[in-house]
């Protein structure tokens, strides 16, 4: 998976998350990221920033953290490091739109327009679930993400053949279709914490 976040740190550390990055330096992180980071150690924090470090407020800026060595102060480690893991989950959750179609406002036309973003190459990546199909659009004029989600309990009830259509979306060429079986989902399902409609953006980063 893509990183989305990092870790500064002169010591090996032990069980990181795959989806953050670590590395020896903060000038290694690419200079263009607006990712989150936590440099860990009170010098090297220091070293970096200077005044602004501060032993009861760890946070630098809106997205750049630091905590102690293992060594220094084990209980905070411990605690600040299991904070950044959800603050970067939720800090990417908190960019991603999202927007629910309910079938039973949409007229055929404004459905039929839903269908042809499967087929003009601007999704893909879908995940569905016992009661939600949720995929993933990329607004190309704005270069933002917004997930949709639709439900299929009302397609079905609409009299549409809900499983008809999965097939027939999942026929299509270059989409990523997962489902609650497949082992991307279910590691982004131990950290999303039940905003499943952002799966099929992690997905997208997998």
């Amino acid at each position: 998976m893509e990183k989305l976040g990092y870790i500064v740190s002169d010591k090996r550390l032990r069980g990181v998350k795959g989806f953050v990055g670590v590395v020896d330096d903060i000038s290694k992180i690419p200079s263009n990221s607006t990712k989150p980071v936590l440099v860990i150690g009170y010098e090297k924090a220091k070293s970096y920033f200077g005044d602004k470090i501060s032993l009861l407020n760890r946070k630098i800026s809106d997205a750049i953290f630091w905590t102690f060595l293992k060594t220094e102060k084990r209980i905070d480690f411990e605690d600040d490091l299991e904070k950044f893991y959800k603050f970067v989950i939720d800090y990417h959750i908190s960019k991603l739109k999202y927007c629910y179609i309910n079938v039973l406002t949409f007229n055929y036309n404004k459905l039929k327009r839903v269908m042809s973003l499967f087929y003009n190459g601007k999704v893909k990546y879908i995940y569905i679930d016992d009661k939600m199909l949720y995929f993933l659009y990329n607004d190309a004029k704005t270069n933002t993400f917004m997930t949709m989600g639709i439900s299929t309990s009302l397609v079905k009830y609409c009299g549409y053949d809900v499983s008809k259509i999965i097939k027939k979306i999942t026929a299509i060429k270059d989409i990523n279709v997962c489902n609650n079986a497949s082992e991307c989902v279910k590691t982004i399902r131990n950290e999303i914490r039940g905003k499943e409609y952002s799966i099929p953006y992690f997905m997208s980063l997998s």
